[in-house]
């Protein structure tokens, strides 16, 4: 019996490189889509981080509008205080709804800093209820507001730089995603040979996305350009508005000075009261003028240097302070050198400045006051820096409060105890967050108070 030939299978040499084929397509369209993906995602942050920086330089200046149209209607109302009051409502009223946006728009950018914004919230509420309650609030009530509302200028500005860093980093990284996808591409296109029109596509779009990536950046660096040069007005702003605000009260103790030298033997003993109590207040707001503009010039007007003296720093500062260390007879511990570090010299001897005069302000009636500097360089797990203390065997305050006494305006005594205006520990905070580090309080009632400091990296130390 014979058989038929059996018939050859078909060859299916053709089955690999169509596979091969196949994957490389998926591959191209999947690694194509996640490119796009991202690119379109990183895009939004981008954009909408940019419009962060506009929204905050812009909620910055409708503050600063506010807190001088308060100013003015407790200063100097003009012929019209009731177009003036309708003026600063609708200046609160666009500053409230600038902060809702803004605040929408922070919550979604990593690591920014809500602290201003949670702060200007409360403030915005106050200004409501002071511009509704009455046609004419009371003037000292909208200046405390108004120098509040000055106050958080620097933190509003900072927000936007915040948002303009995140932009930047965004762009930069879009960028280079870009470039690396192009050399992935073009990589695949040359081993697959698919031909030339893929790769003319794909570098026609990398390009245009290059374009508008670079151009985004420098739209970012234009508003960081106007973010500067806001600071910069605002510090002028802050130096001729002290002056203009200093002037008439020079002018309301001067004469209040002179009624009392010319008809203060003729007057009623409650007239002269109240004359005395005008003339006070008077000097209180010229301190407070003055504190504010302090504040104002930390980080400004000096460029920061690689090795700054703290041994030079703390002597200006003591010298500063020689006639009330003198009255109070203070006994100060100091080590006998101390380090250099990268900064301000006119800063850190405000920080000193500041820190010794609310040791030798808050001493114990019992005792002479005893204040103790002390340092050490910082290493390992506490992080790499220069550990600052002073420490004081005062009156001291109570640990629920060690943290809100670094806020503006805050005081813990009543004015008739202890004179200040409640600047002088935000000045310290201010000045150490400038210089890289943090700032904290160690109290307790009666004792003392011992305040550290942490500043950045410590130079090498000067030979004993």
């Amino acid at each position: 019996m014979t058989t038929a030939p059996r018939r050859p299978l078909p060859s299916r040499r053709w089955l690999l490189p169509a596979a091969a084929l196949l994957v490389a397509a998926v591959a191209a369209g999947v690694g194509f889509y996640v490119w796009t993906t991202t690119v379109s995602i990183e895009r939004t942050l981008a954009r909408d981080a940019h419009t962060l920086v506009r929204q905050s330089a812009t909620l910055a200046t409708e503050t600063a509008d506010l807190a001088m149209k308060l100013r003015r209607m407790a200063v100097d109302p003009g012929p019209d205080p009731a177009q003036l009051l309708d003026r600063a409502r609708r200046s609160r009223a666009m500053a409230a709804a600038r902060l809702t946006v803004v605040a929408n728009g922070a919550s979604a950018v990593p690591g920014m800093r809500l602290d201003g914004l949670d702060t200007l919230r409360p403030l915005l509420g106050e200004a409501d209820a002071a511009l509704a309650t009455a046609a004419t609030p009371r003037p000292a009530a909208l200046l405390d507001l108004a120098d509040r509302l000055d106050a958080l200028r620097p933190v509003l500005v900072e927000t936007a730089v915040q948002a303009d860093q995140f932009s930047t980093t965004i762009i930069g990284r879009q960028s280079l995603f870009l470039e690396q996808m192009r050399s992935a591409v073009l990589a695949f296109v040359a081993l697959s040979g698919t031909g030339g029109v893929i790769i003319l596509l794909l570098l026609d779009r990398l390009r245009g996305a290059r374009h508008r990536a670079e151009a985004a950046a420098a739209e970012a660096g234009a508003a960081a350009r106007d973010l500067e040069r806001s600071n910069a007005e605002l510090a002028q702003f802050a130096y001729v508005a002290s002056h203009d605000l200093r002037e008439p009260l020079r002018m309301v103790t001067s004469y209040m000075s002179l009624l009392d030298r010319r008809y203060g033997g003729s007057m009623a003993p409650e007239a002269r009261e109240f004359m005395q109590h005008a003339s006070d207040g008077a000097k209180r707001m010229d301190r407070l003028v003055l504190d504010l503009l302090e504040y104002s010039r930390v980080g400004r007007g000096e460029a920061a240097v690689d090795a700054v003296d703290l041994d030079r720093v703390l002597d200006a500062a003591l010298e500063n302070l020689r006639v009330a260390r003198e009255e109070a007879g203070a006994v100060i511990d100091r080590p006998k050198t101390l380090p250099s570090v990268p900064g301000s010299p006119g800063d850190l001897t405000r920080l000193f400045q500041n820190l010794i005069g609310n040791a030798l302000k808050y001493r114990s009636p019992d005792r002479p006051p005893r204040i103790e500097i002390g340092c050490a360089p910082l290493t390992g797990d506490a992080g790499e820096g220069l550990h600052l203390w002073i420490a004081d065997n005062g009156i001291g305050m109570d640990p629920r409060y060690t943290e809100r006494v670094f806020g503006l305006f805050q005081r813990l005594h009543p004015r008739g105890s202890y004179e200040g205006t409640g600047i002088g520990l935000a000045v310290v905070r201010k000045v150490v967050e400038r210089h890289g580090g943090r700032a904290w309080i160690d109290s307790t009632h009666g004792e003392g108070t011992t305040v550290h400091v942490v500043l950045g990296a410590a130079r090498a130390t000067r030979a004993a």
